[in-house]
Formats: structure tokens, sequence, C-alpha cells
């Protein structure tokens, strides 16, 4: 769920600017990814290049009811 979560995020281009409140400056030095770390971005990657921003899932918006 956290890689399609994360996927879902960079697809939709979903960070915060810098007017935000909620931006914070990254401090500090860059720290080497563990390999769980690498795999969740991958699929995370994964799900971003599968996502059609222009269309939501049918899932979520539903399926017309067939009449009898």
């Amino acid at each position: 769920m956290k890689a399609f979560m994360t996927g879902f995020k960079f697809k939709n281009d979903l960070f915060p600017d810098k007017n935000a409140r909620c931006y914070q400056e990254h401090k500090g030095e860059e720290r080497e990814r563990t390999d769980e770390e690498n795999r969740m971005l991958k699929k995370a990657a994964f799900f971003a290049g599968f996502m059609d921003g222009n269309q939501p899932p049918r899932a979520l918006i539903g399926e017309p009811e067939e009449e009898d």
C-alpha cells in the first residue's frame, strides 16, 4: 500500500511547494537507501507509470447497473 500511495503522489505531483505550510527544506547529508526502500520505490515507479492521470479507475466511479 505504501508503494501504491507513493506512486500516486508522484503521478499526481502531490508534493508541497515552498509556499506550503508543511514544506520542509532538506537538511543534512543524503543517506544511502536500504534494499527494502529501493524495492518499494521501484514498485512505486511501476504503479505511477501504470496509472492513467486523465481517467479515474472504474472501480472508484462504479459500474452502471444493468436493468432487467
